[in-house]
């Protein structure tokens, strides 16, 4: 039913009550018995830390989609990061690596602090023989492949570049490359399925989801990103390992899934939007490939629900796409946002299930590809601000990175362009400007 309830009996005289536990939820309603005088009823918005990342946007629309995802994500960090407040409150750690995706453009420090309490927890509860580590579902522990896959690109290494963090990216070194171990590849190069404890990868349609290549995907991501940790923490004894399983997998991923001019086990059977766009986002394919993918499968198959459908926007961004991901990103949501009662995203892209769902995250191609600002390396020390502003004609970024507040505001004209940024001291910043609006006579 996802209802919380709170009873207060009441004395002779005035009074107030607050209850002791945090609820959440859309409608609010109160009963009082008849000759109760109410004074006042308020609430009191809590949370973990503050959101001081800001979007602003010459189209409304977008701007409420950041906004609605900021709140979905706010109202999921609490204890842990968790899937939803309406139901379990598990840190699921595929829900926790979308978060982690938009979380540095949104929360300040003890935002970033609860993403690496979830990842100490999780590795901390791995399974010690096996090298397991798993969603901490409610009462469970159960293995589901391809989000402790996600986990180890989107949620450790992205923490960490974002952070600089080396002491917890110490501690997590070693289950990360534990876990990747227990992986086969087979004799065609790939990795053989691994079902796990929940072969769970996705909602959307079941039959549209092509498991196989999605799990090459996201192990070869997952490689890569422990390779990067291995040399961040000083540790070259597993680079063979590393290096002779990403060259395999690259290239059994072309020999054996590049058909029709896009990815897929079965170009009979599956033309799946969440393999192709992983496809784009973790390197396995090469920039030729991108228009064939966008065109023949990212623009026309809307299969993904919302814990894959960020990548789809994303991998379409980099693809050059940028007016159409947004398109699909209103065709998609667009019930939710024009719908005046909802301040936050739903559990599925219909707008059923949970009201409020951790894995929505739509504001992330907004922030780094449209608003283009994006560490260029650890810690935020250097980073870019390389607009693609589609249709918009002024955008407003504030970014609360861990060296300090980012502010870039930008607005274009048929004849100008102007950018102002206020970075912090010591940070260094590349900048572009979009070329594509008109031809470039002056900067000054």
């Amino acid at each position: 039913l996802n209802t919380i309830e709170t009873f207060y009996t009441t004395r002779a005289g005035r009074q107030q009550f607050e209850s002791y536990s945090w609820i959440n939820g859309r409608t609010i309603e109160y009963t009082f018995p008849k000759g109760v005088v109410v004074h006042g009823l308020k609430y009191r918005w809590t949370g973990v830390g503050e959101i001081p990342g800001t979007f602003e946007s010459s189209d409304a629309w977008y701007q409420r989609i950041w906004q609605m995802a900021e709140n979905t994500l706010y109202i999921c960090a609490r204890d842990n990061f968790m899937d939803t407040p309406d139901r379990e409150r598990g840190l699921w750690i595929g829900d926790v690596a979308d978060q982690a995706s938009y979380l540095f453009y949104s929360m300040d420090k003890p935002g970033r602090d609860l993403l690496k309490k979830a990842i100490k927890v999780t590795l901390a509860f791995s399974d010690s023989e096996s090298g397991i580590f798993a969603g901490l579902g409610p009462g469970r522990f159960r293995e589901l492949p391809a989000q402790s896959l996600q986990f180890i690109e989107q949620g450790i290494w992205h923490y960490y570049f974002n952070t600089g963090d080396l002491d917890t990216l110490k501690f997590a070194y070693p289950y990360v490359h534990k876990y990747l171990s227990i992986w086969n590849i087979d004799e065609s190069g790939l990795v053989g399925f691994r079902g796990g404890a929940w072969r769970w990868t996705d909602w959307g349609p079941q039959d549209t989801i092509d498991y196989e290549p999605i799990q090459n995907a996201l192990y070869y991501s997952a490689l890569v990103a422990a390779r990067k940790m291995a040399k961040a923490v000083g540790d070259d004894s597993h680079m063979s390992f590393y290096n002779s399983r990403i060259v395999a997998i690259r290239q059994a991923f072309q020999d054996h899934y590049w058909k029709n001019g896009y990815f897929s086990s079965d170009a009979a059977r599956f033309k799946d939007d969440r393999t192709n766009a992983l496809a784009i986002l973790v390197g396995l394919a090469d920039e030729s490939k991108y228009q064939s993918i966008v065109d023949k499968v990212l623009v026309p198959n809307h299969f993904a629900s919302p814990h894959f459908e960020w990548m789809v926007y994303n991998a379409m961004a980099m693809a050059g796409r940028h007016e159409e991901a947004l398109q699909r990103m209103k065709v998609r949501y667009d019930a939710q946002v024009s719908n005046e009662e909802r301040s936050t995203l739903t559990e599925y892209m219909t707008g059923g299930g949970t009201e409020n769902h951790a894995w929505n995250a739509p504001s992330t191609v907004l922030s780094q590809q449209i608003a283009g600002i994006a560490p260029t390396s650890v810690g935020w020390n250097t980073y870019q601000v390389l607009p693609n502003m589609a249709h918009m004609t002024r955008i407003k970024q504030v970014v609360p990175s861990v060296q300090g507040t980012i502010t870039v505001e930008m607005t274009r004209s048929q004849s100008d362009f102007t950018m102002n940024l206020q970075s912090p001291e010591g940070t260094q910043a590349t900048i572009g400007i979009p070329k594509q609006y008109f031809s470039i006579r002056a900067i000054s």
